[in-house]
């Protein structure tokens, strides 16, 4: 990239950092996106927040709840007085974890769709416009410089 351009690019992300803190927020326009930004977005990180609380918090309670138990002699659970350590506690744990973060991985999965299809479009775009442009120019190669701006080396 140019110097100008990189002043440009700056100059964008500076935008779309300022509208992430506003009221607006991105939610209006569809040719900006916060992808990548969510740590400075507002709503974004008191959802991180929460999440991590609400998981943390079912941990704990899974904790101190098996605690309770392997100390309790009729529990039906094991024997009396064993560690929290033990494999089956664990497990016991990660399933309540499991179940807490879940939410979250499945929100992941759906935006790693949306970049994996948002990907794909632009490829098919870039191809097609070789293809278009390669019959009107000298071969791709010009295309290419054309389209990404290369300089052509010599």
């Amino acid at each position: 990239y140019t110097q100008g351009e990189y002043f440009f690019i700056k100059k964008e992300a500076m935008n779309t950092v300022r509208r992430l803190g506003s009221t607006k927020g991105l939610q209006d326009d569809e040719n900006i996106t916060s992808r990548g930004l969510e740590i400075i977005d507002n709503t974004a990180v008191k959802e991180r927040e929460t999440r991590i609380k609400k998981a943390v918090g079912t941990v704990l309670r899974k904790q101190r709840s098996l605690t309770e138990e392997s100390l309790d002699d009729s529990s039906t659970s094991g024997s009396p007085g064993r560690p929290l350590t033990d494999f089956e506690a664990m497990a016991e744990i990660a399933k309540e974890y499991r179940e807490v973060s879940s939410s979250a991985e499945l929100t992941a999965i759906k935006k790693a769709h949306l970049d994996q299809k948002e990907a794909e479009e632009y490829l098919e775009d870039v191809r097609s416009q070789l293809k278009k442009n390669a019959r009107r120019n000298n071969g791709p190669r010009k295309t290419l410089a054309r389209l990404f701006r290369w300089k052509k080396s010599v």
